[in-house]
């Protein structure tokens, strides 16, 4: 959906008709992804889940994780950019992160951040309504 407030809404909704029919003892049959479950259940999220979501993004932190050459020469800092409604802005993934390059030593915790924002905090309003 590209309107915030009634994806939101829709949410909230299949939030409280599962919430409804879970204590009701009903069957629920749906096709609810791994970090969605993972949220539900109150159980952390790993890169691994990421594979339900955006395999693309996976293979890239894989790969991160898994080189041997210079990640500097990525020019990764710990921030990203997001489009919303076609207006860019800057999300740090810890304070400051903008001016934290990535690098050989903390690119465990990037990849960490970029996990936890990916399937949590980018989320979190939706997830709310579960």
């Amino acid at each position: 959906m590209h309107n915030p407030v009634a994806c939101h809404r829709m949410c909230h909704l299949v939030g409280r008709l599962l919430a409804k029919a879970l204590l009701d003892r009903q069957l629920v049959t749906l096709p609810l992804n791994r970090p969605l479950l993972k949220h539900i259940l109150g159980v952390p999220v790993t890169l691994s889940d990421l594979e339900f979501v955006d395999e693309a993004q996976l293979k890239i932190l894989r790969d991160m994780l898994g080189s041997t050459g210079e990640v500097e020469d990525m020019y990764l800092d710990f921030s990203l950019s997001e489009d919303i409604f076609g207006v860019m802005h800057t999300v740090e993934l810890k304070p400051d992160g903008s001016n934290c390059p990535v690098t050989g030593e903390n690119r465990q915790a990037y990849v960490t951040a970029m996990v936890t924002w990916l399937l949590e905090t980018s989320v979190e309003q939706q997830f709310g309504a579960f």
